[in-house]
């Protein structure tokens, strides 16, 4: 579609889990200075929801200890960018791809992190003033490609548009993922970005109507998909659907699993205008994106959780003791999860609150969380037979030790009776210690007798 863009947000991210301990890997990013300067790396940039519930607004906040928040985020600094060797947000990149070229800034770098150890490497890209829709969507396709292919791609950066200086984002993104200590990519190989999701805003020049309302909802398409222009949608597809949101008369959004994109026109109307340009890109750059966030995080949680169960098994032959030990730890981390990270609702505006639910919808959260459920059923299950296998064990130590504590007491006490008895006897008549002889070994064969019955009959039970 041919229109202007006169307003964009662009952000790719990249979702991981990470082994490094949250706490100290929050403070360490916090404290980082870089090798070449004596400046900070990183620094705490939150995430404003203001338009969200208090306590939702809360949950990404500076103070990773506090009780309400659950996650972190880092912002690569000027000095950050130096370290790792990127541009920093006033430099051109410019890239070509055969025949294409194209240009574009890496606005900022951030790191999401949670304390369910999911995290989110977000590169947010802006693209010269003046781009037409179809080279945008073009665009991001491109740098999308780079960014899964980014081991293999040296590119070019403009340094103050004089000199060429080379750029590898793949090395940045290897740094940065060996130092979380990345546990798994999703769906990728270590060093191979395969899963990288878009959320995108894109405002376009001041119009009536859109002149091809399909074309308009093929660009919709294409840019929650991060798709090449050449990809022709099914008719199905062009259609307002449960993937559609039509929250204004010239506002509209769309979920995927891919990403998330709104596009919204300008028209002739001043005040309209003004809300578009201004407080409207506030709250796309911040409430909408933190939504989608939170949205990302209990998917990928919920992910990294099966991924974790799914280990389980495997590690119980021979190694109960350590595996239960897993088992434990895993639920109490579901239970956690549930408790602080699962949300249904997380606003008072309709608009909001119907989208979150939109985006919730399109990746299955409540059924993960039902699989979640179930996951934590059996690992109950599992645990409570663990328990009473433990339980029934001591039960046989603490019989069979009392058993012979008592067959010893008995056999002492009745020799001591045997004992009496002979030294009272008159004329050599025996036959009453031989009587109490009897008895005692009639009772302890009648003992041993029992407990090898009951051993004989829990072994063919189990």
């Amino acid at each position: 579609m041919k229109a202007k863009v006169e307003r964009q947000i662009t952000k790719m991210m990249i979702p991981f889990a990470y082994n490094a301990p949250y706490q100290e890997l929050t403070k360490d990013l916090e404290e980082e200075v870089g090798r070449e300067t004596d400046g900070k790396v990183w620094r705490v940039k939150n995430i404003s929801g203001k338009r969200l519930f208090h306590h939702i607004d809360r949950l990404i906040q500076s103070d990773p200890g506090g009780n309400q928040s659950i996650g972190s985020r880092f912002v690569l600094t000027q000095n950050g960018c130096a370290e790792y060797d990127l541009p920093n947000k006033n430099q051109i990149i410019s890239f070509g791809h055969k025949d294409y070229e194209y240009e574009l800034y890496i606005h900022e770098v951030s790191l999401i992190l949670f304390e369910t150890q999911i995290g989110f490497l977000t590169f947010s890209i802006a693209y010269p003033r003046g781009q037409d829709l179809s080279d945008l969507i073009q665009n991001n396709y491109y740098v999308k490609q780079f960014l899964q292919n980014s081991e293999r791609f040296v590119r070019k950066l403009r340094k103050n548009n004089q000199y060429p200086v080379q750029c590898n984002l793949g090395r940045c993104m290897h740094q940065l993922f060996k130092q979380v200590q990345v546990a798994t990519l999703f769906e990728s190989r270590y060093g191979s970005t395969k899963n990288v999701l878009v959320y995108n805003a894109i405002t376009l020049e001041e119009m009536d109507q859109p002149s091809d309302h399909r074309e308009f909802m093929k660009s919709l398409y294409l840019l929650s998909r991060t798709y090449h222009e050449v990809h022709n949608p099914p008719r199905i597809e062009l259609h307002e659907d449960e993937e559609t949101m039509r929250i204004f008369q010239n506002s509209y959004w769309r979920v995927s699993v891919e990403g998330i994109a709104h596009v919204c026109h300008l028209t002739n109307n001043k005040d309209s205008n003004e809300f578009l340009l201004g407080e409207n890109q506030q709250n796309l750059n911040s409430n909408y994106f933190y939504m989608y966030v939170l949205t990302l995080h209990q998917f990928y949680s919920l992910q990294y959780f099966s991924i974790l169960a799914s280990h389980l098994p495997h590690q119980l032959d021979g190694q109960e003791k350590q595996a239960f030990v897993e088992v434990r730890e895993l639920k109490k981390r579901m239970v956690f999860f549930t408790l602080r990270c699962s949300f249904k609702q997380v606003s008072r505006i309709t608009h909001i609150a119907r989208l979150y639910e939109m985006v919730r919808r399109s990746y299955r959260i409540e059924e993960l969380m039902d699989e979640l459920h179930l996951e934590l059923d059996a690992m109950t299950t599992m645990l409570e037979m663990e328990e009473s296998k433990r339980r029934l064990k001591l039960e046989q130590m603490v019989l069979i030790f009392s058993f012979f504590y008592i067959m010893i007491s008995t056999i002492a006490d009745g020799w001591d009776i045997v004992k009496n008895t002979l030294a009272f006897q008159v004329m050599g008549n025996y036959w009453i210690a031989w009587i109490e002889v009897g008895l005692l070994l009639g009772v302890m064969v009648a003992g041993v007798w029992s407990i090898l019955s009951y051993y004989v009959r829990e072994k063919k039970r189990r």
